[in-house]
């Protein structure tokens, strides 16, 4: 059964009587043919049509916790506030997705009545966003629509592909091939890091609903919209790179088609703790994350076929982002450990909650003050204004353009990746392909080795892609064509209208483009797209732009991630800055933090490391002994009983 909630019961504080028929979300329908009428007191209120109980007193619920919440006003579950009480059907993933499978489109979240737990709200984070704007509570939340930098462009204007029809836009599987995908690799000035945190922070902000399932070249279907071989592609035994459209959201036929992000949008750690209430238990322990202890150390508890069980399902795909999970699982228990020193009052729920909207300050403290430097370089001020703080009208949701293009920076990937021991000695080196998956290479090894590999390499520049991932990955996965078609599906723009968006002068002519100063490349993307710069793929023109000054990354793709960090910080109540978040003594201590601080502390056996984690170190001459990079002051955390 689809989104049952026999346990939960709702609040409605309005009489039901003889007031007009309401039917206030599109869902109605479905959750009363899932048996809700008789569970669930808000479905009574809002979906009196669906329940049949139009002008009709409330009929009675057969569940007496019901009845006796129905009728009883809101208040807290415990004293400290740190119990959200569900007021409405939130879905798990699981019941979101079979949802979208019998309905074929995805609907959006229910709304967060706010005031019904006001002082949890004011405190601590929702597990969905919702709620962070008190004003529209699915602003930000999970299970709500990409927001969009500029209108959809389809075909049809509602959803058709461009690249279906003959000569709208060329095969990407042809640009990648003759432009994109390259052995060639130029390092960056900064580390592999870089590349493995930028991973790590988009799957806390972003995952499209996606099924996957076309798998078969040969399946029709209006979702499978694979991209086929060339008879003269080396992969041309393979037909096609499988594609399956994303989903879109419900609409009843109005409107263009848009996808929806699953997660929730703010930079707040929900691949650790998920995007819902329930996935919490599949891997907390009272205060603590569960674990499992391998050779002593910690490491989030397995699934199965040693895949690790996190709040995000895509822990597991490359060993550098399973250890980036491992060691803030384990930060997690440090500091919910000394909280529950500090305050041996507080309630489990409490320490749990304090040290939650804690990690979410760190992933805010190393996205803004070391890896946006890092990657937009000395230009991040400028893109990136002050903070003035919390504004209620900014919506933090992630951005089509961003998903979907923008922050796609697959040619940071480099080809191997080495293992270095405590003395900085290589012991092993690996292909990407092969760590891809691989979380035994991470439970045999430990974490040490990897990340600290992971800061002597650098990143390799994002203007091409490597062949591992367009070549070599699973015989017909092509990453670099699928990032193009994704653009498509989306309804991105064309490079053009974004360059215009971000203030710069639209492409006229291949020959006369700033960013590529390279004429051999602008003569390849003029013959694959047939001398029209109008329909150049944003995707293709961001990713091949040359970095300016000491960024990594082109112009375009730099505006388009800036404003989305920009939006991201200012939308989100409880940015770490901001004076409502944390006090001022906390505010200072989490200033200090650093991701080589959260190495330290974590590692199983880290002595020195550089003081800033995406700078390249490959022989540790830049690094400093543990003990004098800063740790976080849990003190002004401390209450009085």
């Amino acid at each position: 059964m689809i989104l049952t909630v026999a346990t939960l019961f709702l609040v409605v504080t309005a009489a039901f009587g003889q007031q007009p028929c309401r039917e206030t979300h599109q869902l109605c329908k479905f959750w009363a043919d899932s048996g809700e009428c008789m569970r669930n007191g808000w479905m009574l209120n809002n979906c009196q049509q669906s329940c049949g109980t139009c002008g009709k007193s409330r009929p009675p619920n057969p569940d007496p916790a019901v009845n006796l919440a129905i009728n009883r006003p809101i208040r807290p579950q415990s004293p400290d506030c740190a119990t959200e009480i569900p007021t409405r059907v939130a879905p798990t993933l699981a019941q979101y997705r079979s949802a979208l499978q019998q309905q074929g489109c995805a609907r959006e979240a229910q709304p967060n009545v706010c005031a019904r737990n006001q002082c949890f709200h004011e405190k601590y984070r929702s597990f969905d966003g919702s709620c962070n704007n008190l004003q529209n509570s699915l602003k930000g939340a999970a299970y709500t629509q990409f927001v969009r930098l500029l209108d959809a462009r389809y075909v049809d204007g509602m959803g058709a592909m461009f690249g279906l029809p003959p000569d709208t836009s060329p095969n990407p599987r042809i640009i990648t091939r003759f432009l994109i995908s390259s052995k060639i690799a130029i390092a960056s000035k900064a580390n592999a890091m870089l590349m493995q945190w930028g991973q790590f922070l988009s799957h806390d902000m972003t995952h499209n609903t996606n099924l996957n399932f076309c798998t078969d070249c040969n399946m029709v279907d209006p979702n499978c919209q694979s991209i086929f071989f060339a008879r003269n592609d080396p992969k041309r035994a393979f037909t096609c790179v499988p594609f399956t459209r994303s989903a879109t959201k419900c609409k009843n036929g109005r409107g263009p088609r848009d996808q929806m992000n699953e997660n929730t949008a703010y930079i707040d750690a929900s691949h650790m703790y998920g995007s819902d209430h329930i996935a919490q238990r599949d891997f907390r322990n009272g205060a603590f994350m569960r674990t499992e202890r391998v050779r002593n150390e910690q490491f989030p508890p397995s699934k199965g076929d040693f895949a690790m069980l996190t709040g995000d399902e895509r822990s597991n795909l490359f060993v550098g982002l399973a250890a980036l999970h491992t060691i803030f699982v384990r930060l997690h228990n440090r500091i919910a450990s000394e909280l529950g020193r500090l305050n041996p009052h507080w309630s489990a729920e409490k320490t749990y909650q304090e040290t939650r909207k804690i990690m979410g300050a760190y992933h805010q403290v190393i996205t803004y003050k070391e890896f946006l430097p890092a990657l937009l370089g000395s230009a991040s001020t400028n893109l990136i204004r002050p903070y003035n703080g919390y504004d209620p009208s900014v919506d933090a949701g992630v951005s089509n353009e961003f998903a979907a293009a923008a922050y796609r920076l697959h040619g940071m990937i480099q080809e191997f990746y080495p293992m270095v021991d405590q003395n900085f000695r290589q012991v092993g080196n690996t292909r990407f392909v092969d760590l891809a998956g691989n979380v035994q290479a991470l439970i045999k090894s430990g974490t040490d080795m990897v990340l600290r590999g992971l800061t002597t390499i650098p990143a390799r520049k994002p203007q091409r892609i490597t062949t591992q991932v367009t070549e070599d990955f699973f015989q017909n996965f092509d990453l670099s064509s699928i990032n193009i078609q994704r653009g498509r599906d989306h309804g991105l723009r064309t490079y053009n209208d974004y360059r215009e968006l971000c203030g710069l002068q639209r492409i006229v002519d291949f020959d006369d483009w700033p960013e590529v100063s390279d004429k051999a490349v602008r003569d390849r993307v003029a013959q694959i797209y047939g001398n029209k710069p109008e329909i150049l793929d944003l995707y293709v023109g961001g990713i091949i732009e040359e970095p300016q000054g000491d960024s990594v990354i082109g112009p375009t793709f730099s505006c388009i991630i800036a404003e989305q960090f920009t939006r991201s910080r200012d939308g989100d109540r409880f940015y770490f800055e901001s004076p409502t978040a944390f006090t001022a003594a906390q505010r200072a201590a989490l200033a200090r933090v650093s991701l080589s601080s959260v190495i330290c502390q974590t590692g199983e056996n880290f002595p020195a490391i550089t003081p800033s984690a995406f700078i390249v170190d490959p022989t540790g001459s830049s690094s400093v002994p543990c003990e004098q990079i800063p740790l976080l002051d849990l003190a002004p955390w401390q209450e009085p009983r």
